[in-house]
């Protein structure tokens, strides 16, 4: 933080403890200081494999309250709405749900909207959801995975794409699209969430982010680290 405050000056710390790094990261964003790890952050950690996961909770836990409206109050989430029209039916919605859960899947809730006057509301939010929560057995998952992003685009518009996050996230499916549509993979779709939360775990996603005042300042991670340490046995 000290060396920042001289201008146009940039600092790095090159460390293989990835601990440690988020440690810094974290310490830093206090000071309003935003640093670019070179290793880039965890796909489930970003705001598109955010959406990914919890579409997929949705669909492994028939629509449970706790994942639905952590799912409709995304940051992301608006589907053609304006925001602020969006989050307030979002919340009476959350706000309805409070106490014992009403029965699984999407069709008890059409009477709880009703009464909350967000009937409008959840028809369009229901149509996003129903492929996704429609009752079966295994199927291709190159299927499900067709199903989880047209539910994630209707859910947050084209913009979930444009972003680094978002173009990580649409490799990521389109990769694994494609191997498990050459292996013929199928699947129960409540195990979705916990296939692609291990495999989403192994996928960063890296953006070069400037300290607010156009100085830089970076984390160097396992590859920078080993390549101090030759140098330094070098010399």
């Amino acid at each position: 933080r000290e060396a920042l405050e001289q201008p146009e000056r940039r600092v790095a710390l090159v460390t293989p403890d990835r601990g440690l790094s988020a440690r810094v990261v974290s310490h830093l964003l206090r000071w309003g200081i935003v640093a670019d790890d070179t290793a880039g952050r965890p796909l489930p950690q970003t705001a598109a494999g955010r959406i990914a996961l919890l579409l997929c909770e949705v669909m492994a836990e028939d629509a449970a309250p706790v994942p639905l409206v952590a799912l409709l109050t995304h940051p992301q989430a608006k589907a053609g709405f304006s925001r602020a029209d969006w989050l307030d039916s979002a919340r009476r919605l959350e706000l309805a749900l409070r106490g014992p859960r009403p029965g699984p899947g999407l069709a008890p809730l059409r009477a709880i909207a009703e009464e909350r006057g967000i009937a409008d509301w959840w028809g369009q939010a229901e149509a996003i959801l129903a492929p996704l929560c429609a009752p079966g057995g295994e199927q291709p998952l190159a299927v499900l995975l067709d199903r989880l992003t047209t539910a994630a685009e209707a859910l947050c518009g084209v913009e979930l794409w444009s972003n680094a996050d978002g173009r990580a996230l649409s490799a990521f499916v389109e990769e694994l699209r494609d191997a498990a549509r050459d292996a013929g993979t199928v699947l129960d779709p409540r195990e979705l969430h916990a296939v692609l939360r291990d495999a989403m775990g192994e996928v960063h996603h890296a953006a070069y982010l400037m300290h607010k005042r156009g100085e830089a300042a970076a984390m160097a991670g396992l590859d920078e680290a080993a390549q101090c340490a030759r140098y330094a046995a070098t010399y």
